[in-house]
């Protein structure tokens, strides 16, 4: 998906993802261990009990997943960003060794996903706009967001919706950890914000 990177202060590079995670660029990703190789790894945050704030690692700034994909592009005669659909190749999809010359062929993406990380402004269409949270860990099941200037936004849980991981969410004024304080109104289907967590 589509990540409009205004100015960000620091960011890392080289992070590995499965090519079935389905991390957007612009989606909350979080770092954890790969069950079968016990290498670092990045997924979409699941505030479902299953990534906490000490694994946030930040903004997906790549995509790992070609399907779904936007870009977003900067109108030259206003000056505005919006989001527009893009088509990604298969880079980051694994192949097994059968089908490729690759020998050392791991089953992992073949480059790492750029993660934003440590402040920042942005704007990006990945984020729910249907709901809020409802509770402190499990559910997404609030009001609709009002989109408020300096209102706290948090990353989904997969326990109302499983389409809400990796998004960033109001926080229905639950007791959440704050990533990202709006800086205006949703333009073009991308919400404007600054990136606030400074890790857990």
């Amino acid at each position: 998906m589509g990540l409009f990177v205004k100015h960000a202060v620091h960011y890392n590079s080289g992070y590995m993802a499965k090519a079935s995670s389905g991390i957007l660029e612009g989606m909350v990703v979080a770092i954890e261990t790969n069950s079968s190789t016990g290498e670092i790894q990045l997924a979409k945050a699941d505030r479902n009990g299953v990534h906490t704030s000490a694994a946030i690692a930040g903004l997906a700034g790549d995509d790992a997943y070609n399907s779904g994909n936007t870009m977003v592009v900067v109108d030259p005669v206003y000056q505005v960003v919006m989001a527009k659909p893009a088509r990604r190749i298969g880079d980051y999809l694994d192949t097994t060794i059968t089908n490729t010359t690759n020998w050392t062929d791991s089953g992992t993406s073949k480059r790492g996903v750029t993660v934003f990380s440590v402040a920042g402004e942005f704007a990006s269409d990945q984020y729910v706009s249907t709901a809020s949270a409802s509770h402190t860990t499990t559910a997404d099941a609030g009001a609709a967001p009002a989109y408020a200037i300096n209102d706290g936004w948090t990353w989904g849980g997969s326990g109302t919706n499983a389409a809400f991981v990796g998004k960033l969410i109001d926080d229905g004024g639950q007791s959440v950890t704050i990533l990202a304080r709006l800086t205006g109104a949703v333009s073009n289907s991308l919400l404007p914000f600054r990136w606030v967590f400074n890790g857990a």
